[in-house]
């Protein structure tokens, strides 16, 4: 018959502690202490690393002067879509009383916030810098972006029978004062505001809503070889003076409110009897109405009104940006239709042709 030992329960609940006398007198060590983060990262800064080497696209002369705007318009939407879950996602876990850590880093999300924020600034500026190299290189091959003090009489009245026919019939131009509430801003919406001063009131904040069933992209009159554009955003900044009747516009800015978006679609749960599509169509309307994650500020909005503008949409001052480039570059794509013949082959990745495998 085998032989076993007897386990002398005291001393298995003391070995089970870790207080053997072996021991005595050290202080176990925590999870947190056993944990070497400095082989690991924070997810959120490795991912903004990799947006970055997405940006560096932009830089590298080797890819087509086109192809590299895409590549400043893909940065764009990556941040635009990682601010939305996971900025959205961090923000509601720092509204929790007991804030769990990162595995990764051992950071709270309070923590991984400002050190977010610290670091996103110079990537905003890096993409700004890409825009500029690469819009003044494209100018001088056929595709040229103005902005409306560099017009031309005659841009003008292209600019200007753009608005009277297509814009003015459909845009509904806001003033916020105590008689008027502050309107809902979607998420991703853009908005044209300025500040108003009326015969017996001052600072007042206008807003007009850029319509997003319009194109984002106006043309102007050719010149020679070259595609000359401006943005719809742009010719409402220059007709504001005529939407607010007697009160005068003296400074304006394009605005874009970025909303969380970090919901679960089936949080709630689908009715036995509900469409799924019907379902999802809430979803999403829910999102234009969700807690902001970050405001971007392109033009000049005077600081009472934009201290206005947080406090009432409920936003620090660190998640604002001011910017000069065009806000949401999605627009870029429809640019390649109007590329000069003569030089779109060199502006352009070759197009691919696909090809039937040898081995079918």
């Amino acid at each position: 018959m085998p032989c076993t030992e007897r386990r002398d329960p005291f001393m298995a609940e003391k070995m089970d502690a870790g207080q053997t006398d072996d021991h005595k007198g050290e202080t176990p060590r925590t999870s947190e202490e056993e944990l070497d983060f400095s082989y690991t990262q924070n997810r959120e800064l490795s991912w903004l690393r990799f947006n970055d080497r997405v940006l560096d696209e932009a830089f590298d002369e080797t890819v087509p002067l086109f192809e590299r705007l895409k590549f400043v318009s893909i940065f764009g939407s990556n941040l635009d879509e990682w601010f939305m879950i996971r900025i959205g996602g961090l923000s509601d876990l720092t509204l929790l009383k007991h804030q769990p850590k990162d595995n990764k880093s051992n950071e709270t999300p309070a923590e991984q916030l400002q050190a977010i924020f610290a670091v996103l600034p110079d990537y905003v500026s890096k993409q700004q810098r890409a825009l500029d190299q690469i819009e003044s290189k494209l100018a001088t091959r056929g595709l040229e972006r103005l902005k409306i003090d560099d017009m031309s009489d005659a841009d003008h009245s292209a600019a200007n029978k753009f608005f009277l026919q297509q814009v003015a019939p459909i845009i509904s131009p806001q003033i916020v004062d105590p008689r008027h509430p502050f309107p809902n801003l979607r998420n991703g919406q853009l908005y044209v505001t300025c500040s108003l001063n009326g015969p017996e009131e001052t600072g007042m904040l206008g807003i007009v809503e850029v319509p997003s069933a319009l194109p984002r992209v106006v043309e102007l009159p050719a010149a020679k070889e070259l595609w000359r554009y401006t943005l719809i955003e742009d010719v409402i900044r220059d007709h504001l003076f005529e939407l607010f009747g007697e009160y005068v516009p003296t400074t304006s800015a394009t605005i874009r409110i970025t909303r969380n978006a970090d919901i679960d679609p089936d949080g709630e749960g689908v009715g036995e009897e509900e469409d799924y599509r019907q379902h999802m169509k809430r979803v999403l309307k829910l999102r234009q109405r969700l807690q902001p994650v970050r405001l971007e500020i392109q033009g000049a909005l005077p600081k009472e009104l934009e201290k206005f503008v947080l406090a009432e949409i409920g936003l620090s001052k660190k998640r604002v940006f001011h910017v000069r480039m065009p806000l949401d570059l999605g627009y870029v794509y429809s640019l390649e239709e109007h590329l000069p013949a003569d030089t779109r082959a060199t502006l352009l990745y070759n197009p691919f042709q696909p090809q039937t495998s040898p081995m079918v």
